[in-house]
């Protein structure tokens, strides 16, 4: 059948709104003070030439055209002893890894005369197969900001040599151990073998006996006793915890280990709050590993179900997608698991949840695919709730998913955080047991819960020192700061997946040599070791542990060189062989759990983006500015509401710039935020949806005091971090907050974009079927009725020199495009594309050379008699409608419409069918821009670099 869909990108758009009607009419949005400039005393005396007319009918900004078109005189100083392996221009790739303690990517790193400039994804990498993220594609810049810690920092006296830093740190922790009291070094997760291992050299150094407390299992002391151990207690601590996936497997299978999943094997994937192809646990290699298998031309496709609260990169992929409350999420799953049991002759216990968008019967339906597609389907949770997981994992046991799709043995090494850890440590600081904390790589007065009490706990601590790349909330409050190297500056291994080796290499000196030191060197110097030169420590543990695993090389110098070439090396282990691991249910007492969640009142679910993630890259501009996949929206964080509840409260639902969001009071746990609130369609109704990451006031100059810091709002019970929180009030400020949304600045409308069609369609109609092709070819009529296909229609003559060179291409598989908007930051990135900022585009001004428009749809016919598009008509798709993804760049037609109209043939084009752009010929009529049918013509406003107004140190000392 033909596609009957109807997309709207916006509410504003759905609903016709006559402002953004008259608005998205006109091509350029602000008007053109012409009169203003023409009209200017200086000009009256002047002679006015051809090229000058035109910059005043164009544009009236001239002085900042004529400065943009002068190119500065830049003195380069040529190498005296050009190294060997640098030629200019010519890039070198290097194998490397990107971990920032919760997201990995096998990475290579491209460099230009030493310096790196672009990062993307390792395709050799067995883990990720070239997946990375925006924040992976993004941490290039990590590397020449300013804000970094450049040399060691003293509470008391600001800078200071490592030599005395290290004196005094070091009396300091003996002072501590010898008191008896111990010193708590708190991580985030390690995945690095020699890391672990340089950790464990650090921990002997402080052996001894000492009196320790013994704890039950809520952390309450139940007595003491002496042993021989560290006064070193390591905790770590994630910002994003699954802890209670770990402690669901502990109780179902004896294993704290995170399952390594196999999306590329699995024909029925059903994901309950889990945003697995965006933020959730190893999302750069579930994303590739689900869209190998969304090929229509492939063998099969999967099928995928999503239950959610708020609407995710992953539900909007979804084949079906329900919403739910979060106090719904273990009902949801118990409901599951209870139509799978009586499938399989055994009954199981049901739950009432909220129906108003057909969520009982998508479960029902569900469950009947996953039963078709025994051993080969998933069924994934994203609650950090325990009793949720092990209900999780009942489904899959029943399915017999365990050893098929999911593997146990060969299992996840990220998220290693143990929520009972921050009860502990602030336990242990509260009863003055900790007489030392070590920070490394965490941040908890920025991201722990406010019920944890780590905040206030911290205050008590007599000796605070962090080992830190830059500032964060934390790292402010120590007594001592050690400043680590940036990632590219550094050596490191990681086993993410278990026998799966990563390699990270320097790819260029340390910008600040005197002044920073690897992490791992300073706790081996701490530790008192004779040698603390990192790179000797991975090497020799590299031979001793990892080179003795393999038998294909002799020598471990080939076996070194290979793997660090290639970033990576697979090894066999004995943990790959299947070691009789028995599934034990806890069903009865998690279902017991769950009956006693209720919903109260308004309901939050707190989220990750994919552009900021947990808030550690905050400090990056291009983050920021970059526009979230769903909302589309930069530079804040926001109260996600659904538009039916919207209008029911009296909130503003669009989001234009005439229109500035309502500001809203959030109470959750004692806690508050003010937040704008934005229509989400998809959102479930009476509840909310709110970004964790932003809120940062130690970030820098492009993080701080963007958005408002919702992790005091998590929820801290039993032991475990919550993300869904009941209860919550939200109350109405009256006052009114400009916020940056991006999916209205280019609008289509009338121009069909999106084209879709179900597998079924595809595999047996004919694409140009006269009464169900699913993509006609265009065709025109003659005046006598006859057909031609418009491919061979041209106005124009042919490109000449076209046929005898390269005719050059991009194609898009948009089945497998998820809308990551990971190409988004890597164009803006390799392109050096500037940062404009939350204003500018809040002006209509993005400078996004690509772009992925989000698409709303409804099977609704929107047609009037008359041939109009009437959206208002539509069924109340706004509430819980379906989303798409196009990606929209420059299309180098080979008639491009932005060349003819040029009146100074600024744009032209290539005879290898590029078109190309004469900057310093351009006088700033932007009729390119006015003439573009798929609207990606950008102008540049301003003289971006150096220009304090733009200063998101893009452009600094550093590079």
């Amino acid at each position: 059948m033909a596609n009957e869909k109807t997309y709207w990108n916006s509410l504003e758009q759905l609903n016709g709104d006559q402002a953004f009607l008259e608005t998205a009419e006109k091509e350029f949005k602000d008007p053109i003070p012409v009169e203003e400039f023409v009209g200017k005393q200086e000009f009256d005396s002047n002679t006015t030439n051809r090229r000058d007319f035109l910059k005043f009918v164009g544009f009236s900004l001239g002085a900042a055209t004529l400065a943009a078109c002068e190119t500065p005189v830049i003195k380069s100083i040529p190498y005296v002893m050009k190294p060997e392996e640098v030629y200019p221009g010519v890039a070198n790739w290097y194998a490397s890894s990107y971990m920032d303690g919760s997201e990995f990517a096998s990475i290579l790193v491209k460099t230009r005369e030493g310096r790196p400039v672009f990062i993307k994804g390792n395709r050799d990498s067995n883990i990720t197969k070239g997946g990375i993220s925006a924040r992976g594609v993004s941490s290039v810049l990590s590397l020449y900001d300013q804000a970094r810690y450049q040399a060691p920092q003293k509470k008391e006296g600001g800078e200071t040599t490592w030599a005395e830093l290290d004196a005094e740190v070091m009396m300091k922790l003996k002072e501590v151990a010898a008191s008896g009291k111990t010193i708590a070094l708190a991580t985030n997760t390690i995945a690095s073998p020699s890391t672990e291992a340089a950790i464990k050299t650090f921990q002997d150094a402080f052996m001894g006996e000492r009196s320790v407390n013994e704890y039950d299992e809520n952390g309450e002391v139940i007595g003491a006793t002496t042993i021989t151990a560290s006064s070193v207690e390591r905790y770590t601590i994630d910002p994003i915890s699954y802890s209670g996936m770990r402690e669901a497997n502990a109780k179902n299978f004896g294993k704290r280990v995170l399952p390594n999943y196999d999306f590329s094997k699995a024909k029925v994937i059903v994901s309950v709050g889990a945003d697995f192809l965006s933020t959730w646990l190893n999302a750069n290699s579930y994303s590739n590993q689900y869209t190998s298998r969304r090929d229509p031309d492939g063998a099969w496709m999967n099928r995928h179900f999503q239950f959610e609260t708020n609407m995710s990169v992953t539900g909007s992929n979804a084949d079906v997608r329900a919403a739910i409350k979060p106090s719904e999420y273990g009902k949801a799953l118990a409901n599951l698991h209870n139509a799978l049991a009586k499938m399989a002759g055994t009954s199981g216990k049901s739950f009432e949840i909220d129906n108003d968008n057909n969520a009982a019967e998508k479960i029902q339906q569900a469950a009947k695919e996953l039963w078709a597609a025994k051993g080969a389907s998933i069924v994934v949770c994203g609650s950090n709730d325990p009793n949720h997981q092990m209900i999780a994992n009942e489904i899959n046991n029943l399915l017999g998913n365990y050893g098929s799709t999911i593997d146990l043995n060969k299992s996840l090494n990220l998220s290693q955080g143990n929520d009972y850890n921050l009860s502990q440590l602030t336990n242990g600081i509260n009863q003055g047991r900790v007489g030392a904390v070590i920070l490394y790589g965490v941040n908890p007065v920025y991201n722990a819960p406010a019920a944890s009490g780590m905040t206030e706990a911290l205050s008590k601590v007599g000796l605070k020192v962090a080992i830190a790349e830059r500032p964060d909330e934390s790292t402010v409050l120590c007594d001592y700061v050690a400043p680590d190297v940036n990632f590219l500056e550094a050596w490191n291994d990681y086993e993410v997946v278990t026998g799966e080796y990563s390699l990270a290499q320097p790819v260029i000196k340390k910008l600040f040599p005197a002044g920073t030191r690897q992490a791992q060197s300073t706790l081996l110097r701490w530790a008192g070791a004779e040698n603390t030169d990192y790179y000797t420590f991975l090497t020799s543990n590299w031979e001793k542990n990892i080179f003795t695993k393999q038998s294909k090389e002799s020598f471990f110098k080939a076996f070194w060189n290979t793997s660090l070439h290639n970033g990576m090396v697979s090894l066999a282990s004995s943990s790959e062989v299947a070691d009789g691991t028995t599934f034990t249910s806890g069903a009865s007492d998690a279902l017991a759990s769950i009956s006693k969640e209720k919903s109260d009142g308004w309901e939050l679910q707190l989220y990750t983006k994919t552009s900021i993630g947990d808030g550690r890259a905050a400090n990056t501009p291009h983050l920021q500015e970059m526009p979230d996949p769903i909302s589309r929206i930069s530079w804040d964080n926001y109260i996600t509401m659904n538009p039916a509840d919207m209008l029911d409260q009296g909130y503003e639902t669009r989001t234009a710039q005439e229109t500035p969001a309502h500001l809203a009071k959030v109470l959750a746990g004692g806690q508050e935020v003010t937040l704008p609130v934005v229509a989400a369609p998809g959102q479930k109704r009476n509840t909310i949806g709110i970004a964790l990451g932003y809120g940062r006031t130690e970030a820098g100059k492009a993080g701080n005091g963007i958005g408002q810091n919702a992790y005091s709002m998590s929820t801290f019970k039993s032991g475990n971090v919550g993300y869904g929180v009941t209860g919550v009030s939200v109350e109405k400020t009256g006052e009114t907050y400009a916020i940056a949304s991006i999916q209205t600045h280019h609008t289509m409308m009338g121009r069909k974009i999106v084209n879709e069609t179900n597998v079924t369609t595809y595999k047996n109609v004919d694409r140009s079927d006269k009464q169900n092709g699913w993509n006609p070819i265009p065709v025109l009529k003659n005046a006598f009725g006859e057909e031609t296909p418009m491919g061979e229609l041209d106005l124009w003559s042919a490109q000449p020199g076209i046929a005898r060179h390269h005719l050059w291409g991009m194609s898009i598989d948009l089945n497998a495009c998820t809308g990551c908007g990971a190409c988004v930051t890597s164009c803006h990135i390799n392109n050096n594309v500037p940062v404009v900022g939350k204003d500018e585009i809040r002006r209509t001004r993005s400078m996004f050379w690509l772009r992925i428009d989000r698409y709303y749809t409804s099977d609704a016919d929107p047609n009037k008699n008359d041939g109009e598009k009437n959206y208002s008509e539509m069924e109340n798709p706004s509430a819980y409608p379906d989303a798409v993804f196009q990606p929209v760049m420059c299309q180098h037609c080979n008639h491009a419409p932005c060349e003819t109209v040029c009146p100074v043939a600024a744009t032209t084009h290539s005879d290898e069918g590029f078109n190309q752009m004469a900057y310093n010929r351009c006088v700033g009529t932007r009729y390119c821009a006015n003439n573009c049918p798929y609207k990606v013509r950008r102008f540049n406003w301003f003289l971006y670099s150096e220009n304090e107004e733009f200063d998101y140190h893009m452009n600094n000392d550093l590079g």
